[in-house]
């Protein structure tokens, strides 16, 4: 784990959102399959699935590319600036472990409306978020934004879902 952290912190651009995202989607598939060996079902329920069958190009748009940026800005982005910078100008404390379980609690609430399994699956993904939030504002000098990068990964995890539920 440490030096997959370290590669992180050293890697090119380029190199830091595929390894994000293919992790990402490993991280999401494996959360899935988890869920689906202990309940014999997916972790959402049916009219999440239902709502699949009848994909269109606009639907695809939204999952991959507004809903992704939207839930970065408002699960991401405002959560862990706000306790990150509240946390260190009034306690001069570091705490990014803090910030990042508070991000990834209200990911996973938000998407509490599909099923339980499916926020303790958004949860734990809202944590490698979270993570990768934190390792791109460290790396905002190498022209790595936090934003970005995690919608980039938020996005490919949503396309993988699509494309393998429709395989």
């Amino acid at each position: 784990m440490r030096n997959m952290h370290k590669f992180l912190l050293k890697t090119k651009p380029l190199y830091f959102f595929i390894t994000t995202s293919v992790i990402g989607y490993i991280i999401s598939h494996l959360i899935t399959r988890f869920f689906y060996y202990l309940t014999e079902r997916f972790i959402a329920d049916d009219n999440t699935y239902t709502n699949l069958d009848s994909l269109t190009i606009g639907k695809t748009i939204v999952l991959t590319t507004i809903s992704p940026f939207i839930e970065t800005i408002l699960f991401q982005y405002v959560p862990i600036f706000v306790i990150w910078v509240a946390i260190e100008r009034r306690f001069s404390f570091k705490n990014h472990y803090l910030a990042i379980f508070f991000s990834a609690f209200l990911f996973g609430l938000a998407h509490y409306v599909y099923s339980f399994y499916y926020f303790i699956a958004s949860f734990i993904i809202g944590v490698y978020f979270g993570y990768i939030a934190i390792v791109s504002q460290v790396l905002r000098e190498q022209k790595i934004n936090m934003i970005f990068s995690v919608f980039i990964v938020h996005s490919f995890i949503n396309l993988m879902a699509i494309i393998v539920y429709y395989l």
